[in-house]
């Protein structure tokens, strides 16, 4: 998957960026290859300041400007149908997704970065347009999608909210301290 979004930008899944090839693995890649990698969890680390391994999922896409990276999303597969293994955000956000028809698997959007010389170029919101495209599996009509959101994040807030998340709730634990839970179905 490529997708242009505008003159000099392109999104693409982070695998085919390390890898012109086919392969589906990080462990099938050449030394070669690997330096993407770095060069991924590199920018990864720089902006969120924490380890990537926190924050890679399932699902892994990057914006290239001008050939760089420019931004990151990661999405993690969540199955909303065993929600009672899941701690009361996941519970409620399966519940805000059942009642606008969403069953089943869904995503959580482990992490989204911007380079600070890139925001408020549209970057952001063409990784969550990318990312929402997502397929949920066969027999899924609709997809959920969850995220996390420290409160004092008010441009993260207003992005979220004018992409189309609602609020579902609040936790006091969320991993760094405080987090509003937030949930979109497409």
């Amino acid at each position: 998957m490529v997708a242009t979004v505008k003159k000099g930008m392109v999104i693409k899944d982070a695998l085919k960026y390390v890898s012109n090839s086919e392969k589906t693995s990080l462990d099938d890649l050449t030394p070669s290859e690997y330096k993407r990698v770095e060069e991924i969890t590199g920018f990864v680390e720089g902006v969120f300041g924490m380890s990537p391994l926190m924050v890679f999922g399932t699902k892994n896409l990057v914006a290239l400007v001008d050939g760089k990276i420019a931004g990151f999303v990661a999405l993690n597969e969540v199955d909303f149908e065993n929600v009672d293994v899941l701690h009361a955000p996941y519970r409620k956000a399966s519940e805000f997704g059942a009642e606008r028809d969403a069953l089943g698997r869904g995503y959580e959007i482990n992490g989204l970065a911007v380079g600070a010389e890139h925001r408020h170029k549209g970057i952001a919101r063409a990784l969550l347009r990318e990312a929402s495209t997502t397929p949920c599996g066969e027999k899924a009509e609709k997809c959920l999608f969850i995220l996390t959101v420290n409160p004092k994040n008010t441009e993260a807030l207003k992005l979220y909210e004018n992409f189309g998340f609602e609020r579902i709730t609040t936790s006091r634990r969320g991993l760094f301290g405080k987090s509003i839970y937030m949930g979109m179905v497409v």
